[in-house]
């Protein structure tokens, strides 16, 4: 159709489920197009937009404003519907008989389609035009020409500028209401290809355009109401996901404040007595007055209101003149007095008393004005998905370095409470007992994003996980993964230009379409810094202003919220500091849950568990714990690399040597590894060192060299001889420590505890290395002591 223009496709899950996503590709872009339909073709509906979308555009399902060139016009034929006592599987058949019947009387006719495609269900045409139009000038001559088309051929309303359309060669999955009508799954395919190309008059000629009615009303109102409608914005969503954000925001404060009008949303059933579409409309046009919302917002919900039109009729969009029906109804609509109920207004208005209020009451701030003791009974308990670090309702910040595992960390909560499983979160002891104190109070669903990772990088640490766990089979509730590569990016706040105020993203209402589709517990949104667009991530106005918008959507939808954040260079080893997470400090402030994940390096009281960096352990330490006690201890964990599970099972060792000269083979062959974190109880390390035979005659040694450095003090801080003694065990072959942190740990192992016994000045004394007070971070000092003579067994 265009091979060096831009192009859009879209991936639509056939159950409604999962978000819409899209993708929009610069000319040329050929490769990343085939994996993108490679990634969801037999997933997802796969569609493509008719027409070039702009430089610049973005992501997912572009509006009108985002086309730029008219490439064709096009006609949509699908299948009617089966009548009451119909067989649905033969009348399906019998509909796609005569539609592809249509299509092939099309090539014979003036003016053939330049491609003709079998969509899986139905037909559709397109007129390929000899040269692209701009679509500022030439859209509404376009789309008149679309209805003409439409009409002739008794085709859907398929003529605005956005249109997309089923992608030729992908798989036409049926949703479950075209299943039950007798559609099955259906590779969609190009029967015709004639090459031709058209100019608009040429098209005209045989389909004249279908101009809309533009007879103006009598009345004055709607003529005014109508001049204040801007069509094309209230057209820019098709689905209510798609809708502004901040409509969605405050239609649905709107919807929470008015029982009746979240009724009327959901049913399509007014309150009145009148129980028609009709009614519905002006019901919801009275009700979105009183919720402060304009003409133009009031015609955006109409646009995309499943209960709008009666069921058979022409939605609002198909209509031959929606701006005046949107008039008609905003005009006609009686007011609601803001401080009525709303549900008792269509039956009896009865005599209200005059508002004599400064403010509409719906508009006051609802406080909570306590004037005596609360009684403790009536309060629920606090809700949590793990305690103490996950509240539900809440938001939780996990704060790492680059590189110490923070996405594995989050699959691996991901599949505990997925599965329901507490000793994947809390780990098991050599005697089957948990070993960490954490709990989970709740399994679910869980939404992981990861903006970093493409979704078969996800898939493959989730799998390898889900085999570390031995996780066979299907799960009690479902991991939605989402990659900010592969699929939508997800964008919660943007600045739209210099000086303005963050405001809500399309993104947000995909996140919480996601979470309302999936029931999910527990959102994880990785990272934080690829959630706004525009803004600073050291400005606390823009970090107050995310996360108050996570907080209310944690608050409004029952959910966890947990987002993964980088350290600053100065502080990835900040391990409990509620600072340590980079940029503005307003961050951590308005999360009620915040921890830490570094690395262990095995010095200050990691010493005790006999490990050192080499041993790839990291350690979760909590930070900021607003709900419940903060635990002391940090729990650790082990990365270890675990099979994939993708290979023919031969051992990567094995596969090596048999493919020496093939590595690509070899891989093949074994299969990915991927990263897991496994529980680590320090109490069996520490015990394991505390049980670790000591080389006596070494520690005799070291304690001879630190007596002779401490001369004739009984006391000296090790800092004081830490680098003579580095020396001077080195000299005698004891030690090949050079670092202050090594030296350190070679003499604290050797003489912490008892010491160790040498001579000086013709005395046994006992030479012993000990922490000058209880915390962990307190300096080390050297001492010596005259050993009695009783104790000495020689």
């Amino acid at each position: 159709m265009d091979p060096d223009g831009r192009h859009n496709i879209v991936a639509i899950d056939p159950t409604d489920k999962l978000p819409l996503i899209g993708r929009t590709f610069e000319p040329g872009q050929w490769a990343e197009i085939e994996a993108y339909i490679r990634a969801h073709n037999g997933s997802r509906n796969l569609y493509f937009s008719v027409n070039e979308p702009m430089t610049g555009a973005p992501d997912g399902k572009l509006a009108k404003r985002h086309i730029s060139q008219i490439r064709a016009v096009c006609l949509d034929l699908d299948p009617a519907k089966p009548e009451a006592g119909a067989d649905p599987a033969e009348h399906f058949k019998a509909e796609r008989t005569s539609l592809l019947a249509k299509a092939e009387a099309l090539k014979g006719q003036q003016c053939p389609p330049t491609l003709l495609v079998d969509s899986g269900g139905g037909v559709q045409a397109f007129w390929i035009l000899a040269d692209k139009m701009s679509a500022a000038d030439c859209g509404e001559e376009a789309e008149a020409l679309g209805a003409g088309i439409s009409q002739a051929l008794d085709g859907d309303a398929v003529q605005n500028i956005d249109r997309i359309m089923r992608l030729p060669g992908t798989l036409n999955i049926p949703s479950p209401a075209k299943r039950l009508r007798g559609q099955v799954e259906k590779r969609a395919m190009l029967l015709e290809n004639s090459g031709g190309r058209f100019t608009i008059e040429q098209i005209a000629r045989v389909y004249p355009p279908a101009l809309p009615n533009i007879e103006r009303d009598k009345n004055p109102h709607i003529q005014a109401a109508m001049a204040e409608i801007d069509i094309h914005a209230i057209g820019q969503a098709d689905t209510y996901p798609e809708l502004d954000p901040e409509l969605r925001v405050r239609f649905g404060e709107a919807r929470r404040r008015d029982r009746a009008l979240d009724r009327l949303w959901t049913s399509g059933m007014p309150s009145g007595r009148d129980k028609s579409a009709s009614g519905a409309r002006f019901e919801l046009a009275s009700r979105a007055k009183r919720a402060g919302l304009n003409i133009n917002e009031f015609g955006a919900l109409l646009w995309v209101w499943e209960h709008a039109t009666s069921p058979g009729k022409p939605r609002i969009d198909e209509c031959e003149d929606p701006k005046r029906d949107i008039a008609r109804c905003w005009v006609n609509s009686p007011e609601l007095r803001p401080e009525l109920d709303p549900s008792d207004w269509f039956e009896d208005l009865g005599d209200e008393p005059e508002d004599t209020s400064d403010f509409p009451t719906s508009n006051r701030v609802q406080l909570k004005v306590v004037s005596g003791r609360i009684e403790p009974a009536a309060l629920p308990v606090r809700r949590w998905l793990i305690q103490p670090r996950l509240p539900i309702g809440d938001v939780a910040q996990c704060v790492g370095e680059p590189g110490v595992n923070k996405s594995t960390f989050a699959l691996r909560d991901a599949l505990a409470i997925a599965t329901g499983r507490e000793d994947i979160l809390r780990g098991v002891d050599a005697t089957s007992r948990p070993i960490t104190m954490e709990r989970l109070h709740r399994p679910g669903p869980v939404i992981v994003y990861n903006a970093e990772d493409r979704l078969d990088e996800m898939e493959r640490r989730l799998a390898a996980a889900q085999r570390h766990h031995g996780v066979d089979g299907a799960m009690p509730h479902p991991i939605i993964l989402w990659s900010g590569i592969d699929q939508q990016k997800l964008t919660l706040m943007e600045r739209r230009k210099d000086g303005d105020a963050l405001k809500l993203a399309p993104g947000a209402a995909e996140l919480e379409a996601a979470i309302q589709d999936h029931g999910a517990v527990l959102a994880i949104l990785d990272p934080q810094i690829s959630l706004v667009t525009g803004g600073s991530e050291n400005s606390n106005d823009d970090q107050d202003a995310v996360f108050q918008y996570l907080a209310r959507m944690a608050s409004r939808l029952s959910t966890a919220v947990m987002v993964i954040h980088h350290t600053a260079k100065h502080t990835r080893s900040a391990k409990g500091d509620m600072g340590a997470g980079r940029g503005g400090f307003a961050a951590v402030g308005k999360v009620r849950s915040a921890f830490t994940l570094v690395h262990v390096t095995g010095e200050d009281e990691e010493k005790a568990w006999g490990v050192s960096s080499r041993d790839g352990l990291i350690r979760l330490d909590y930070a900021k714990v607003s709900h419940d006690r903060k635990p002391p201890d940090p729990i650790v964990f082990k990365r270890k690399s675990c099979p994939v599970g993708n290979g023919s099972g031969m051992r990567p060792a094995d596969a090596v040597a048999l493919f020496d000269a093939n590595p690509a083979e070899a891989l093949r062959i074994a299969g990915d590894e991927a990263p897991v974190l496994e529980v680590v109880d320090t109490k069996a390390l520490i015990a394991a060192v505390k049980a670790r035979p000591r080389d006596e005659s070494k520690a005799t040694a070291i304690a001879e060299i630190v007596s002779q450095l401490m001369d004739d003090r009984d006391t000296v801080g090790l800092s004081e001889i830490i680098f003579p003694a580095g020396d001077r065990m080195r000299e005698a072959g004891l030690s090949v420590a050079t670092s202050r942190q090594e030296i350190t740990h070679v003499l604290s192992t050797n003489l912490a505890g008892p010491g160790a016994q040498t001579s000086h000045r013709g005395q046994i004394v006992r030479v012993r290395a000990a922490k000058k007070g209880h915390l962990t971070n307190a300096p080390w000092q050297l001492q010596r002591t005259i050993v009695e003579p009783q104790a000495v067994a020689k």
